[in-house]
């Protein structure tokens, strides 16, 4: 019998040997790959933790108000229209709290803005004077100024623009021991500036003391027919230009402005006496009789 080209396949004689031909014979099966997982974006992890770097900044800066940069970071920090702002608000009077000022053992509460300086002198016998000084001088920088001096019989001690820098009359002691009543004119026109008597007169009296009124003089005038003394006081050492029972004329010069005696500050304390013995207000007189 010729041989075929195809033997077919034995028949198996049992199932369990049929299930087994089987196996051998099925093609083997291909599991599908699995994905390859992708990359996550960067971006999903960065951005929140620059956003979550962001709010503690934020907390940080806002948890601190209190907290100064050092003047030259901050001025870097700020356009020049806040800088601008910042320092105008700086100088604010209104913002400022009330000060008090101290002055030469006594403590008083700050007075008004014209006020710059307090300068207080006790009280201390001038000799055969038997006056004192206790006057407060408190420069100012607008206040009451002397009218332009004249050349009538009665003038100005100094010319036109002199400060006024405590007036006549009642008053709040500026120290303890010191008066409530203000007997003169104190005028700061600077020190060694030339005193001027008011009036012709004649000298009734003169002391060089570190007391009291300090450098001084004193002069009788006769004024509508009236006795009335002027009293120049704290004059400078050594100029003092005029001697007792020496005749003097308006404007002569008496001396310069100092320091002396009790007082802190260059100025004149000027008295005016009427009848030769009774304080009046030198400013009042001084207005109403200057030509």
């Amino acid at each position: 019998m010729p041989l075929s080209s195809s033997v077919p396949p034995p028949t198996p004689g049992t199932r369990r040997a049929a299930i087994a031909l089987e196996h051998r014979t099925r093609p083997p099966r291909r599991r599908p790959a699995r994905p390859t997982p992708q990359p996550q974006p960067i971006s999903r992890r960065v951005l929140p933790a620059a956003a979550a770097f962001s709010a503690i900044a934020l907390a940080t800066v806002m948890a601190l108000p209190g907290t100064l940069l050092p003047a030259s970071s901050a001025a870097a920090s700020q356009t020049p229209g806040v800088a601008a702002a910042v320092s105008a608000q700086a100088f604010v009077a209104s913002d400022l709290p009330d000060s008090i000022v101290i002055r030469d053992n006594f403590t008083a509460a700050a007075a008004p803005a014209r006020i710059v300086e307090v300068t207080t002198e006790t009280t201390d016998a001038v000799g055969p004077l038997d006056a004192t000084d206790d006057d407060s001088e408190a420069a100012t920088e607008t206040g009451s100024t002397a009218t332009e001096l004249s050349s009538g019989s009665v003038r100005w001690p100094f010319p036109v623009g002199v400060r006024i820098s405590d007036d006549y009359g009642p008053r709040v002691a500026p120290c303890s021991g010191c008066s409530t009543f203000h007997k003169g004119l104190d005028m700061t026109p600077g020190a060694g500036t030339p005193i001027s008597a008011v009036a012709d007169g004649v000298v009734r009296e003169t002391g060089e003391t570190d007391t009291g009124f300090g450098n001084y003089a004193v002069i009788d005038h006769v004024v509508d027919g009236e006795l009335v003394s002027t009293l120049y006081a704290h004059m400078e050492w050594g100029s003092l230009t005029v001697t007792e029972g020496q005749p003097v004329k308006a404007g002569q010069r008496l001396g310069a402005v100092g320091s002396t005696g009790q007082s802190t500050g260059p100025h004149l304390h000027l008295e005016v006496w009427e009848g030769g013995t009774d304080p009046i207000d030198p400013y009042a007189w001084l207005s109403n009789n200057a030509g």
